[in-house]
């Protein structure tokens, strides 16, 4: 090797060669991926995301045949995602009960033949290593967002040694076609969408739409609805146990919300009146007279001093008109402003309350930490309990196109929100032996391979444990010292009771 003049040694031509050559690949998916985020719209374009306005007898009709006004009903839930900031909250807190992070991998194993320690471990630290670079909870934050607005999210999953990223389609040009035995569904896309002003999506987006797109060309007989390849296809649907009703999760909700946005403008209106008043002078006539229109006051004078008064007294919020009678002010004020304030509150209460779960968004409608908890598991299992199962299929379906012999990926069926009642339970198993150490520090956030080379950093590196003076323990480790059922008087497990022993042992 060459030494530079600062006395470093410097690269050789043929390391600079076996440098590039093990980062090519690397940094050439890292500028296709860039290229990818680039091409994801037309910045040259202005789009426009256009949500019509609803009455309730458009509603009702709606309701009256889901199956007929799907797009209907699924433009109105958009339209609602974005009117109404109560079912803005409702969409997002059961998407966001999702706990992505509550998982583990579990390696595979042979009860009953013999098993490679190294091709297990292999398969374990493969697909551990790519799940942890994936970032899961971002991308399926997005797509449960889209289940609870329309029921169906349709994307098209890219991915790799880096990540992955979940493209939306539209709902309107896609259609599911079955469902793999995973638990995700398959769907078709109509090829009718990349015409006109989105047939330069074909070339920029690549697959799965070029080869889509030439077998639509090539073979008209196939159809305009082509199936998105396995390996593409992410489809998830709220309403799991139907395929042909593509329906809102809370469409029970559609004419009380509706009902209260108009209840809400009312109010608004009336709040906006109380500030105007009309000012009005009346012209009087002399008493007792018999000439017509003879005035106390000449019109001319009046009129004078009125204008003086509207240009120079006058608010903005107020009015003013001369008729023939007295000074006088006429407001609009709401006498009953606090029962028509009561009307919206309520309307409100009796969304959250009746909204299949959020009860907890309401703070009056829960008393208690059992009810509080209680409402908890139920918004929770109400979010979770057919879309997890699939993310959870779709992983284990999808793994093992990056990974040649993959271990299996188990999601921990619990909330973001009720995470911690879980833990406790498997730090109660951990008392009897059973293997949740990974587990638990799943629960915590921190994925299996982060957890083993924190665990590395602390004992075999900085050897934390026989640096401090009083170790880390649980009743667990204390009583399973010695063998066989401890004597009363080592069974103490109080604070006390441990730190004694600790100290005995430390003197003997």
């Amino acid at each position: 090797m060459a030494q530079t003049n600062n006395g470093a040694t410097a690269p050789t031509a043929a390391q600079m060669r076996e440098w590039y050559e093990k980062n090519h690949s690397r940094i050439e998916n890292f500028d296709n991926a860039s290229d990818a985020l680039k091409t994801l719209r037309d910045i040259n374009k202005l789009n426009r995301h256009l949500v019509p306005a609803y009455d309730k007898e458009q509603v009702v009709i709606y309701l009256q045949n889901v199956t007929g006004n799907e797009v209907n009903l699924r433009n109105l839930a958009w339209y609602l995602f974005y009117r109404s900031q109560i079912f803005q909250r409702i969409v997002m807190y059961n998407a966001s009960l999702f706990d992505y992070d509550a998982h583990i991998v579990i390696p595979p194993y042979n009860l009953i033949g013999d098993n490679n320690d190294q091709s297990i471990l292999r398969s374990y630290y493969d697909t551990a290593s790519m799940i942890g670079k994936w970032n899961i909870v971002n991308e399926f934050l997005k797509v449960n967002i889209t289940n609870f607005i329309q029921d169906v999210s349709y994307n098209i999953a890219y991915y790799d040694e880096t990540g992955l990223y979940f493209l939306p389609m539209p709902a309107n040009y896609c259609r599911i076609v079955g469902q793999y035995f995973s638990g995700d569904f398959a769907f078709a896309i109509d090829m009718n969408y990349f015409r006109g002003t989105n047939e330069w999506l074909i070339e920029e987006w690549g697959e799965p739409f070029t080869t889509m797109w030439r077998k639509y060309s090539e073979d008209k007989r196939s159809g305009r609805w082509q199936r998105v390849p396995d390996e593409f296809a992410a489809c998830f649907k709220y309403r799991s146990y139907d395929w042909e009703t593509i329906l809102c999760p809370f469409s029970g909700l559609f004419l009380p919300l509706i009902n209260l946005e108009d209840v809400a403008d009312v109010q608004a209106v009336a709040d906006k009146q109380e500030i105007y008043k009309l000012v009005y002078t009346e012209l009087e006539t002399l008493t007792g007279t018999k000439i017509p229109d003879d005035w106390k006051v000449n019109p001319a004078l009046v009129i004078e001093y009125f204008n003086k008064m509207v240009e120079n007294a006058l608010p903005d919020y107020a009015s003013a008109a001369i008729v023939p009678g007295k000074l006088d002010v006429i407001d609009f004020s709401n006498n009953d402003k606090t029962t028509e304030t009561n009307k919206v509150l309520k309307a409100t209460k009796n969304v959250l309350n009746t909204s299949g779960g959020a009860q907890i968004l309401n703070s009056e409608s829960i008393q208690g930490t059992t009810a509080f908890m209680g409402a908890l598991h139920s918004d929770t299992e109400f979010a979770i309990a057919t879309l997890l199962p699939q993310a959870e299929g779709w992983f284990n379906r999808i793994i093992g196109y990056v990974v040649s012999n993959p271990s299996y990926i188990k999601f921990f069926h619990c909330g973001r929100l009720t995470r911690d009642e879980y833990r406790k339970e498997l730090l109660e198993n951990a008392q009897y032996g059973l293997p949740t150490k990974l587990s638990i520090m799943a629960l915590s956030g921190v994925d299996e391979l982060k957890t083993l080379s924190l665990n590395h950093l602390e004992e075999d590196i900085l050897g934390l444990s026989d640096r401090f003076d009083s170790p880390l323990s649980s009743s667990f480790t204390t009583s399973n010292t010695s063998a066989g059922r401890p004597e009363s008087d080592a069974t103490d497990l109080t604070d006390d009771g441990e730190a004694s022993r600790d100290k005995a042992d430390r003197a003997g």
